[in-house]
């Protein structure tokens, strides 16, 4: 499910607590529909040292849960 972010400014004028409401709902209903989940990880990924015909050596780290309690980690290798 992919992360998107809605935005949404106050106009100058005074709103009503109905039309705030209002608005919001129809923000949190677009939402839904569009399928916007938690924000993704992040990760840093280095270059592969100790290159061999059969082996490499791969490192890097997770930067960020992003919206998720947990994730899972590894790595996919192989020819460009």
């Amino acid at each position: 499910m992919p992360h998107c972010e809605l935005r949404w400014e106050m106009p100058s004028k005074e709103m009503s607590r109905t039309a705030f409401l209002l608005v919001l709902a129809v923000l949190l209903i677009v939402t839904s529909l569009i399928g916007c989940g938690p924000a993704a990880p992040t990760v840093t990924t280095n270059d592969a040292t100790d290159i061999t015909a059969d082996s490499a050596t791969l490192a890097g780290s997770l930067d960020s849960l992003g919206g998720y309690a947990t994730v899972d980690v590894s790595f996919v290798w192989g020819p460009n």
